[in-house]
């Protein structure tokens, strides 16, 4: 009869040993997610830059005095307001080495400038991302601004031994740094879009599908004085489902091509090549795309010839109804700063033409896009003589 004693007790034995560590999760489960809510607090206020109080009591206490939630669409976040400050406060989470990354981001109440960043919760380790905690890294979020003449162009990332400031970028150098302002640019993207999904364009400039060449720009050329700082440029965010809308489309040039036939320029060939382009003359010349009908534009983006490092002037972007371009028309880009092409003196940089193209962002404030059939790409040749070289135009849009 001693034998199912012992088998009893072996019974009893094995069932505390699994109801001991249950138990355990039960009575820190509560604990545990009132810490992480602590954090998270602790985190719109310190993106805000608003004092946190000793005690936890008082910490929840300035927290419900000062934040509501809110939602606009599919995306919750909050406002924040105390009298001194202001704003809304997004809840940020980013893929990283060891674990999911979450941070809060504070955007000021005109919309335009992130007034900071706090991350509450990471496992990255040295040299692989902790840099994120850091309070030099986070600080450079402090009123950072999101718009390029009135045009949203997020936050870039520069990585590497420069170290001077650029507007509208922050120094980054880990996986997880990146991963952080992915998430972030995501989330206010999201926000200017009513709530509404977005994701990453892909603009198809695979390692095959282009000339990957930066090469220098020639030392007794005069840059533009708009001339603007080369960074990374962030990836840009659209509504989902977008296409190119000009692939294929009947194309017209302001001239008989000096070299090419207009219908490269919408044949998806983005390399950069000895005869992978569309010459034209001297001055100001354009090529025009018939979309077929009325359609929602959100970007267009061009691919000058850019196997020798060129900076094209007055490169001027324009959508109507019209083909003669009359009536109807809007301008969605401008860089001509010396109004060479006389549509008025431009707001947007000029640029190194590279292998990445240029976007021109119709995306409006709404992201509803702009609506049109003809879209029409002046350029005045580039600022060291060259002819207008046109390699590849695509239309995203719907």
């Amino acid at each position: 009869m001693k034998q199912p004693v012992k088998y009893v007790i072996l019974a009893v034995l094995v069932a505390a040993s699994i109801a001991i560590p249950v138990t355990l999760s039960s009575f820190l489960s509560p604990l545990i997610s009132v810490n992480e809510q602590y954090a998270r607090v602790v985190g719109v206020l310190s993106a805000f830059h608003l004092p946190v109080a000793k005690s936890r009591a008082d910490v929840f206490a300035a927290y419900k005095a000062s934040v509501a939630d809110a939602r606009v669409g599919e995306l919750r976040y909050s406002t924040v307001s105390n009298g001194t400050t202001g704003g809304y406060a997004f809840d940020i989470v980013a893929p990283g080495n060891n674990g999911p990354i979450r941070g809060i981001l504070a955007l000021a109440s005109d919309r335009r400038t992130v007034l900071g960043l706090s991350v509450y919760e990471h496992n990255e380790g040295p040299g692989s991302g902790d840099e994120i905690s850091s309070a030099a890294w986070r600080n450079q979020f402090a009123n950072l601004p999101l718009f390029d003449n009135a045009v949203f162009r997020g936050i870039a990332v520069i990585s590497g031994k420069k170290k001077e400031p650029v507007a509208g970028a922050i120094h980054g150098d880990t996986p997880a740094a990146a991963a952080v302002v992915r998430a972030l640019n995501r989330m206010v993207a999201q926000f200017y879009a009513g709530g509404r999904p977005v994701e990453e364009l892909d603009l198809g400039t695979t390692v095959d599908a282009v000339t990957r060449a930066t090469p220098g720009y020639p030392k007794h050329v005069v840059k533009p004085p708009n001339l603007r700082e080369e960074v990374k440029r962030p990836p840009f965010m659209v509504p989902p489902g977008l296409t190119n809308l000009a692939l294929g489309r009947p194309v017209t040039v302001s001239m008989p091509p000096i070299i090419g036939d207009p219908a490269q320029i919408v044949d998806n060939v983005k390399k950069s090549g000895d005869f992978d382009f569309v010459e034209l003359g001297k001055g100001v010349q354009w090529a025009q795309i018939d979309l077929g009908d009325v359609r929602t534009i959100f970007t267009v983006c061009i691919w000058h010839f850019y196997k020798n490092s060129i900076i094209y002037k007055s490169v001027i972007v324009r959508i109507s109804d019209d083909p003669a371009f009359i009536k109807d028309v809007k301008t969605i880009y401008n860089n001509d700063y010396e109004n060479i092409a006389g549509f008025g003196e431009g707001k947007n940089t000029t640029y190194y033409a590279r292998w990445w193209g240029e976007l021109a962002d119709a995306r409006g404030d709404d992201y509803n896009g702009v609506r049109g059939r003809y879209v029409r790409i002046y350029t005045a040749g580039g600022a060291g003589g060259e002819d207008t070289r046109f390699v590849e135009i695509a239309v995203y849009g719907k």
